[in-house]
């Protein structure tokens, strides 16, 4: 409900969501994710929500959500919510954590992988800059 209440309160911004968890240790996106998207794309498309029994008009609201962002699987994925929103996952810093595909090297500039974002709201566009290894990315919203 919080998370709803603040969207509501977001009038003429570009909105940036972050959590920890999207998809658990089983790949799967967890509960608590699927509401947040569910509701990204509630306000993106100026719909109703409800959850928990509480509803959210969000008609008149004129933000936009440009994207969620998380990591906890210790890889870099990306795809969309049902309509469109930018879902971005990063892999870990921590090189001895890696599970993905990425070459560590300790004691390099690869032993180290993290995200810059930037948003360009004329273009509307999302940039992630990665330092160290992996490739930066470029979404659209």
């Amino acid at each position: 409900r919080f998370f709803a209440r603040s969207l509501l309160s977001a009038n003429n911004k570009t909105i940036v969501v972050f959590n920890h968890i999207i998809r658990g240790s089983n790949m799967q996106i967890t509960p608590f994710s699927q509401t947040i998207m569910d509701a990204i794309d509630a306000y993106n498309a100026r719909e109703e929500f409800t959850y928990s029994g509480a509803t959210f008009d969000f008609s008149n609201s004129n933000g936009q959500v440009a994207c969620f962002i998380g990591g906890h699987t210790h890889e870099d994925e990306n795809f969309t919510t049902t309509d469109g929103v930018p879902v971005i996952i990063t892999t870990t810093d921590n090189a001895g954590a890696e599970v993905g595909a990425l070459v560590r090297t300790i004691g390099t500039t690869s032993e180290q992988a993290f995200d810059i974002f930037s948003i360009d709201t004329s273009e509307r566009k999302l940039y992630a800059t990665r330092i160290g290894a992996g490739e930066s990315r470029v979404f659209e919203y």
